[in-house]
């Protein structure tokens, strides 16, 4: 398409616009098409003679061949696919355990299987110690200051455990707990299989409110504003809710199958749906929101180096987008099942279930 381009210019560069002295018999020949030569002179003395209208109509023409090539060529780069991101940023940790989430920070990695099992990775090495088998099941993991919380779906309980040895410190029912997140000295946590969001009281497990959200809630997120949402998974929406009396205080509609939150800051939210294959960008004071197909069954979603990530299980990729607009800037195959994702220790982290490792992606 460049090589069109170029003849085009060419042809048109070179074009004789009305300065040409040829007589008569090639008078026709000079004029641009669709533009009627204008002559000077009689038989075979006449010369094309260039007016105003004639080089303003060959210009016109001129720039509306570019810009139909302009056109073209914009158009196949929209089909092209985006570029993966550089495999020199790109470090593999096998794991000798089934991996599903994990839970990033300076001091480590905890990382968490659906069969229980439970990793430490030393972000500083990437050595993997502390391989445990925590419980039954496990659905997703939170890494505090002190300690590492696990939530054990399939036992209907929340596990705190010693980040330093993977001890399990103490043992809190809760009814299918999936999503987790810090809210001071407290947890907010997504109650999948009871159908509501929890406050739960990290020194001994007491449930300090609970609100029932109409649905099955999945992630939760609490904002650095204050404000904590939870996605709910059957009623495709994202709920908000009162941070001083957990209430129900707003609903918005998404896209089905709601799993990841992740806040940009100043009212703005991002949402991944599995089923509808989606991320969405909500900004919840003027209701605008932009939503854009990643692939089949995107999970979690995370907010690194300047653009926002997303898992997408299905197709076995990590997909980087634009914080404003969700234009996707790369899709970089990663094998496996990606799901988990988690920013710590200034690198970016995946969990690839099936291929039992943790993907480290570097600055």
């Amino acid at each position: 398409m460049i090589v069109v381009i170029g003849a085009t210019v060419a042809v048109w560069l070179f074009w004789p616009l009305g300065d040409d002295t040829s007589t008569s018999g090639a008078e026709s020949s000079l004029a641009p098409p669709g533009v009627d030569p204008v002559f000077e002179g009689d038989g075979a003395e006449a010369t094309i003679v260039a007016t105003t209208p004639t080089i303003a109509a060959a210009d016109a023409l001129r720039i509306e061949l570019l810009e139909r090539q302009i056109a073209v060529l914009e158009g196949e780069l929209r089909k092209a696919p985006p570029p993966a991101i550089s495999g020199s940023r790109i470090s593999r940790i096998p794991m000798d355990a089934d991996v599903r989430f994990l839970s990033a920070s300076d001091a480590g990695v905890a990382v968490v299987g659906g069969d229980g099992s439970y990793a430490n990775i030393d972000p500083d090495t990437d050595e993997v110690t502390d391989v445990e088998s925590l419980s039954a099941s496990a659905a997703r993991v939170l890494r505090t200051g002190t300690s590492v919380w696990v939530g054990d779906f399939g036992g209907d309980q929340l596990l705190r455990v010693d980040p330093a040895g993977a001890e399990v410190l103490s043992r809190f029912p809760i009814d299918g707990p999936d999503g987790l997140q810090k809210d001071g000295r407290t947890l907010i946590v997504a109650a999948a299989r009871g159908g509501y969001v929890a406050r739960v009281d990290s020194a001994d497990g007491t449930i300090l409110d609970r609100i029932d959200v109409g649905g099955s809630p999945t992630a939760v997120l609490v904002t650095a504003e204050g404000r904590i949402f939870a996605a709910v998974f059957d009623t495709a929406e994202v709920v908000e809710l009162d941070r001083s009396v957990l209430s129900v205080i707003g609903r918005t509609s998404v896209g089905d199958g709601p799993v990841g939150l992740a806040s940009g800051g100043e009212g703005i939210i991002f949402v991944s749906s599995q089923t509808a294959g989606t991320v969405s960008r909500v900004d919840l004071d003027s209701g605008e929101m932009i939503e854009v197909e990643v692939g089949a069954a995107p999970i979690e979603l995370a907010i690194s180096f300047g653009s926002l990530w997303v898992s997408v299980s299905e197709s076995g990729d990590l997909v980087e987008l634009d914080l404003d607009d969700l234009t996707i800037l790369s899709r970089t195959p990663l094998g496996g099942t990606p799901t988990g994702l988690s920013v710590g220790a200034d690198s970016l982290w995946v969990a690839v279930a099936d291929d039992m490792v943790v993907v480290r992606i570097a600055r």
